[in-house]
């Protein structure tokens, strides 16, 4: 599950809140974005917060935008987020990814 923010203004103030959250959990700075956008239940913190402070301004990213193979899979993807893909087997997906761009780029031409 990926978000896409749009934070206009207080930036700075925004910034501070995030790196000054720590959360207990594997990703640690992703779980403390999740948790200051009330997304608890995907951390397993208990139920979501709807009305956390800034989550009027996040919208859910479509997973064409970051597909995860076996997390969020999409038939034609635009971007492949190899998340938990190690060594030579994510250098040979993302060598293939690079080899199939100029083929996106006339497809996105033709049909865009």
């Amino acid at each position: 599950m990926s978000y896409a923010a749009v934070v206009p203004g207080e930036t700075s103030n925004k910034r501070h809140r995030l790196f000054s959250c720590w959360v207990r959990h594997y990703w640690h700075d992703q779980a403390a974005l999740l948790h200051l956008l009330g997304y608890d239940a995907i951390l397993g913190f208990g139920s979501d917060r709807p009305d956390a402070p800034d989550r009027q301004q996040v919208a859910r990213l479509d997973p064409a935008w970051n597909a995860i193979p076996a997390v969020a899979t999409v038939s034609d993807p635009i971007i492949h987020h190899w998340a938990g893909v190690s060594g030579a087997k994510r250098e040979r997906a993302i060598a293939a990814d690079v080899a199939m761009l100029p083929f996106r780029d006339a497809h996105v031409l033709v049909h865009g």
